[in-house]
């Protein structure tokens, strides 16, 4: 039996798919873009009603979408409750929006609050469907997102009796909007299980990798500390181990008889940093324009956002590393450093310690992994 739509989003398993959030934010600001030049194909003499409130708007509004569907998909166990839980989040949203004004319209808007429930419900319900049937292929998703569409434009249709001459001018831009909305959310999705080494069946059923080598710490049968080397973990690289540091701040190295534990804090993924930043930037910007009713605006540049999320926003994570895992060591006297590179989570190694103790460390795995001594002419005496 095919596993659930919802499984694609088990976080213990694959942890949080900021990739999907992002790839889900530049679907909607396409359909933005989309939208904007079909009004100016269906409605050619009317005036434009696109200005920088509207931009603003869809901006924020599709930024949450994103946000809130793919938490959803991540809370939900079973596929059958995700259509209605959807639909009904949207629904709270879109009044919401009505009431601080940044959608037009009444509070309690019936038709409005139809269309939102049936437009992220025929969505989700069409992503279900085609994953059951196909799997976790790019043609899944495609065919998920146009059949989310083309439905949800019989359905106001129906309720706005618009003209079949104008209906289908809509439903040609809505296929186009849906086949490159599908693109992006599939490819979005499998780039974040690519950065987590995790492989795909071509029937749709996610296998986990491997069992990595990387156990919880405190895992059960682990000798006691020997000794522990504490200091603070460093954004450089100790030649010649490739890479920079992963941990950041104040931590320390746990060494015993079966491994090193590492006890810190270290950056999200990529996908999860790029995640936080837009909604950090837009979250800015929309607020103070908000805030001035558009006379003014402000939004951190990259400089500032890069040094939060290297430095400022990061993942506390303990982990335990048996010796079979190492790659490779290697130390730099004039840093106190002692850098440790190993197989498991990307975003963990290489670990960079600055530490009065890295000679002890270092000693340490001399004794059980010396062939993986990328130095081994530095003194640890």
């Amino acid at each position: 039996m095919k596993k659930q739509f919802v499984d694609l989003f088990d976080q213990e398993k694959y942890g949080f798919n900021f990739f999907a959030v992002i790839a889900l934010f530049l679907a909607g600001i396409i359909g933005m873009i989309l939208s904007i030049v079909r009004y100016k194909i269906i409605y050619p003499d009317f005036p434009s009603i696109f200005g920088i409130k509207y931009i603003g708007t869809t901006v924020l509004t599709n930024l949450v979408f994103a946000f809130v569907f793919i938490w959803l998909c991540h809370i939900i166990k079973k596929d059958i409750f995700l259509p209605f839980a959807t639909g009904l989040v949207q629904v709270i949203l879109g009044t919401l929006y009505r009431i601080t004004g940044l959608y037009g319209g009444q509070f309690l808007d019936f038709e409005a609050m139809l269309i939102d429930f049936f437009w992220i419900s025929f969505l989700a319900g069409g992503l279900i469907l085609f994953f059951r049937i196909m799997g976790f292929k790019p043609v899944a998703f495609l065919f998920g997102y146009i059949t989310g569409g083309v439905f949800i434009q019989l359905f106001a249709h129906v309720i706005f009796s618009t003209p079949f001459s104008m209906f289908w001018k809509i439903l040609l831009f809505e296929i186009v909007d849906a086949l490159i909305a599908g693109s992006l959310f599939y490819f979005g999705m499998a780039f974040h299980f690519k950065e987590h080494g995790i492989q795909i069946e071509r029937e749709g059923v996610i296998v986990s990798p491997a069992a990595s080598p990387i156990a919880p710490e405190g895992l059960p049968g682990t000798l006691p500390a020997e000794f522990i080397a504490a200091g603070k973990f460093r954004k450089v690289a100790v030649r010649p181990l490739t890479g920079r540091g992963r941990y950041r701040g104040q931590g320390s190295m746990h060494a015993d008889e079966q491994g090193i534990k590492l006890f810190g804090r270290h950056v999200f993924s990529l996908g999860a940093r790029w995640g936080i930043a837009i909604a950090i930037f837009f979250g800015f910007l929309i607020f103070t324009m908000a805030m001035t009713g558009g006379q003014a605006y402000f939004a951190p540049g990259l400089i500032p956002l890069y040094f939060l999320m290297e430095y400022g926003i990061l993942k506390r994570e303990n982990i335990f590393i048996p010796y079979s895992a190492f790659k490779g060591y290697a130390a730099d006297p004039k840093g106190n450093l002692i850098a440790v590179s190993f197989e498991g989570s990307s975003w963990c190694t290489p670990a960079v310690l600055r530490t009065e103790n890295w000679r002890e460390m270092l000693r340490a795995l001399r004794e059980k992994v010396p062939q993986l001594d990328k130095n081994p002419g530095i003194a640890a005496d």
